[in-house]
């Protein structure tokens, strides 16, 4: 057909050309021109435009500008205002809604992009692609499975499996090899990072060259590190002596070139100036209080204190244990190799019950001296052993078992009981109740630790509060605290801004703000939003959105997300279940409800979808599901069972459909019942509407005002009925055809 086609219904069995435009038009093979209506099909190539609520091309060279826009390859934009699909899409994908391709250079969403390949996607909601350039949402962001993604910018959170370039984000970066990452709460890196800036916390698992907080950084091989609560480094490594830590309460590395807070604490540091310093190896120190145990260059303070002084010390009282004098007031000073003196303290013995110091070496007994008992510290106190009761500004000790008061708590060994400190500083296993306001347990915890910032090096077998920071290992009670919670494994974890896991949580992850877990967790309730890379059992509730791979349970007010699968997705604006991306281990969903849309391209689709516009995925049929619903406006299904709505398009529909217009794109057999009843290929069953068009072989029964069908083998009912192949092809209130399968004559 060529040229003008006006009507009600416009079908053309090949191909057409020219302008088709009525309720329904329909091309069984090429179309050149223009469609316009409320369901326009081609089966196979568009030279043109179509213009309407559902759009169908298998492959088209031209626009389509429509409520749903559905092809295969085609090669300009999309414009669909509640969703496009795609397999490639060459120049882009623009929607109000969704966008869906396997491949497409741009896509522009108010909801959700989808892609495994792609340069550039922005949406209001949620971004996922698989190879990636750029990607901008106001909720998710989640790229590079294979490939690094160059730009992810969320309101947020973005997260980058492999390396991101520039990470922008109002509540947390995510990523394995980030250069750049801005949040308003924190970044996370699982390998290396350049450059991170955050409110709360930054955290590099290797080499971050700077990291600057508000509230913490925590890195292996920094270089720089700003905040005003705590940096942290723990790299060992000759190379990381060239980095620098600036806080206004406390910094602490194994190794650091300088260190500049209120309390700087090393084991190897060039330069430390500050109120309090502390190191084993230091070349300058410039504070109130100063310890080292070999130092090389000076020390300037009011107490300062080096068991192997190269150098010269200022200060109210200098000790240089290696000097020829180990005691002196206002100036010390030491350049000759001499051994250390064994002087630290004024008595010998092997125990005391009391013991007092003003600041170590100027104490009753030497550090040698275990203390049974009692001891007070004015400054600063070291004693190898004690058991019993230790006050002071500076409790350090090898070991400790009883109860440790001070502004400073530090233990070279294990410890055993109570400690209440601004600091407390254990290097080996504590068991026992530890409460101050920041904790660090170098090996593992045995107990009860209140802090506001809580970390342990490994597990934490007892209980660990964290107001601001709780970080360790593999948990054996839940976590809790005010701001995060970080870990590898943990029973559960309840925070007010976030919960972080890297591996899973044995129990539910609960916050006001966001819940993410790199691994399985047993329920998800979050303000915000919940992420999980694994299973999420029993379900997942935000007020934003939901994301995992599996979820038997799915509720927020704007989106869920299921990568496997989900049996119940309940959503305000949108519902997506797929496995046609990065995870493919979809099955079935049971239940998608939500306002605008529900998609699902999972092996065997979905059971039931309600929602204004319904996208069932599934290509399987009866194999793995019984029969399939939708009900909404406008569904469509790759492998229907039953549909009822205003439009219903179905590609090999094995069931029913029940709506205003009800189109089968392939073979099927079922029930049509409507206003308008339309199969593209064979049909077997029966078709009661006002209008029914088969454009091959019907097997079956017609009833309505006109019917047609180009074979046909069955009856047809009706005020016109034509079967264009049949001995009388027009016939008035009923016709008849008998065909063998195998044969196009009529009998």
């Amino acid at each position: 057909m060529s040229g003008i086609d006006l009507g009600l219904f416009n079908v053309t069995e090949k191909n057409s050309g020219g302008v088709a435009a009525g309720f329904g038009n329909f091309t069984g093979d090429s179309h050149v021109g223009i469609q316009a209506g409320v369901v326009n099909v081609v089966s196979k190539e568009l030279q043109g435009f179509q213009v309407g609520v559902v759009n169908y091309s298998k492959k088209p060279y031209g626009f389509q500008i429509g409520g749903i826009n559905i092809t295969g390859q085609t090669y300009l934009p999309m414009f669909g205002a509640l969703a496009n699909s795609s397999d490639e899409s060459y120049l882009g994908q623009i929607s109000a809604g969704l966008n869906f391709s396997k491949e497409s250079p741009y896509q522009f969403a108010g909801i959700l992009n989808g892609s495994r390949k792609g340069y550039l996607q922005i949406a209001v909601g949620i971004n996922y692609v698989d190879e990636g350039l750029f990607q901008i949402a106001g909720i998710y962001n989640s790229a590079g499975y294979h490939k690094p993604i160059y730009l992810q910018m969320a309101l947020g959170v973005n997260s980058a499996s492999q390396r991101s370039f520039l990470q922008v984000a109002g509540i947390w970066n995510f990523s394995k090899e980030p250069s750049i990452q801005i949040a308003l709460i924190g970044n996370s890196s699982s390998s290396s990072s350049f450059f991170q800036l955050a409110l709360l916390a930054n955290q590099a698992k290797e080499k971050s060259t700077f990291q600057i907080s508000a509230l913490s950084n925590f890195g292996n091989q920094s270089k720089l590190q700003f905040s005003t609560i705590l940096n942290y480094r723990n790299c060992n490594k000759p190379e990381c002596l060239a980095g620098s830590q600036i806080a206004v309460l406390s910094n602490y590395a194994i190794r650091t070139s300088f260190q500049f807070g209120l309390i700087n604490w090393a084991e190897n540091a060039n330069v430390q100036i500050g109120g309090f310093n502390q190191s084993d190896e230091v070349r300058s120190q410039i504070g109130i209080l100063n310890r080292s145990a070999k130092t090389e260059g000076f020390m300037i303070g009011l107490f300062n204190e080096s068991r192997d002084l190269t150098g010269f010390q200022i200060g109210l009282l200098n000790v240089a244990k290696n000097g020829i004098f180990p005691i002196m007031l206002f100036y010390n000073s030491n350049y000759e190799k001499n051994p250390s003196k064994n002087f630290s303290g004024i008595v010998n013995s092997s125990w005391s019950p009391f013991q007092l110091s003003i600041f170590s070496p100027l104490q009753i007994f030497s550090q040698e001296t275990s203390i049974y008992g009692l001891r007070l510290n004015f400054l600063y106190g070291r004693n190898d052993r004690i058991y019993g009761l230790d006050f002071g500004f500076f409790n350090h000790t090898s070991e400790t078992k009883g109860i440790s008061v001070g502004a400073f708590n530090k233990i070279e060994n294990g410890a055993a009981g109570l400690q209440i400190g601004l600091y407390n500083d254990v290097m080996e296993d504590f068991y026992g109740l530890q409460i101050g306001v920041g904790q660090y347990n170098r090996k593992f915890f045995y107990g009860f630790s209140m802090a506001a910032i809580a970390i342990t090096g490994e597990d934490v077998n007892g209980m660990q509060i964290g107001f601001l920071l709780n970080s360790g290992k593999n948990f054996l009670l839940p976590q809790f605290g005010l701001g995060l919670n970080f870990a590898d494994s943990s029973p559960g974890q309840l925070a007010g801004i976030g919960n972080y896991s890297k591996k899973g949580v044995h129990g539910p992850q609960i916050s006001g703000g966001f819940n993410i877990a790199h691994g399985d967790v047993y329920g998800q309730l979050g303000g915000l939003l919940n992420y999980a890379t694994g299973d999420a059992i029993p379900g997942q509730i935000s007020l934003l959105f939901n994301g995992s791979k599996f979820a038997p349970f799915q509720l927020t007010a704007l989106g869920n997300y299921a990568a496997g699968k989900a049996f119940l997705q309940i959503a305000g604006i949108f519902n997506v279940m797929t496995s046609d991306y990065s995870i493919r281990d979809g099955k079935n969903s049971f239940l998608q409800a939500s306002l605008l849309l529900n998609y699902s391209s999972g092996a065997y689709g979905t059971y039931v979808q309600t929602s204004i516009v319904n996208i069932n995925g599934g290509r399987d049929g009866i194999k793995g599901a019984s029969s399939i619903v939708q009900l909404g406006g406008i569904n469509f299904n790759k492998a229907g069972h039953f549909q009822t709505g205003g439009i219903n398009v179905s590609f090999g529909m094995q069931g029913a459909q029940l709506g205003a217009v009800n189109v089968l794109g392939d073979n099927g057999y079922g029930v049509q019942f409507g206003v308008v009843n339309i199969a593209a290929d064979d049909f077997s069953g029966v078709s009661i509407g006002l209008w029914n068009l088969v454009l091959d072989r019907q097997n079956g029964l017609s009833i309505g005002l006109f019917n047609y069908a180009k074979k046909l083998n069955g009856l047809q009912v009706g005020l016109i009925n034509v079967h264009s192949e049949g001995t009388v092809p027009l016939m008035l209130g009923a016709n008849i055809g008998i065909q063998e399968n195998k044969s196009d004559n009529s009998k």
